[in-house]
């Protein structure tokens, strides 16, 4: 086989390739630069909910095991290079989350996310991230963000909690 056709091959496989990214990507800006997404398109208002589900054994609040849903709204400011900070909206609260979330976003859209947290287990503050893992996806005429990671509180205490955002870009 030849340089030349095998280079031909690569071409058209890597055109190929970009095909169906536009394809599953089609309400995306798809930039002529050597990163196949603008990610800048993402950033902006994304509205939705949040839903934790209490997953340890621990009864920091409550008797029982707790399930709690909230409407958010998340604001993106992503990069040209797919890093991006998030700041959250609660919409059952008034003000905005004090800290940014610190993410980066891979070609195929997935992500993950880092958000800054402070809790007080029996009587001793500490500061801990929550880890989420997501990706953004197409819809017909919609943009989707789907993530979820596990907020353990209070390790020592067993509280953890299940994480799961979904929102829909504005």
């Amino acid at each position: 086989m030849s340089r030349s056709s095998s280079s031909s091959r690569r071409t058209a496989s890597t055109l190929a390739g970009a095909l169906v990214c536009w394809s599953l990507l089609s309400s995306v800006d798809v930039s002529r630069t050597s990163d196949p997404v603008n990610f800048q398109t993402l950033s902006g208002v994304w509205v939705g909910k949040e839903e934790s589900s209490q997953t340890g054994e621990c009864a920091i609040r409550f008797a029982y095991r707790h399930h709690d849903t909230f409407r958010i709204q998340l604001i993106l400011d992503v990069a040209r290079d797919g890093s991006f900070t998030v700041v959250k909206e609660m919409k059952h609260k008034d003000g905005v989350s004090p800290n940014k979330w610190l993410g980066q976003l891979n070609s195929d859209l997935t992500f993950t996310v880092s958000q800054p947290v402070h809790a007080k287990c029996d009587g001793v503050e500490r500061d801990y991230k929550i880890i989420f893992i997501g990706q953004i996806v197409s819809k017909p005429d919609q943009l989707e963000i789907e993530m979820q990671g596990i907020d353990a509180t209070c390790p020592e205490m067993r509280c953890e909690f299940k994480e799961i955002i979904h929102a829909k870009k504005q």
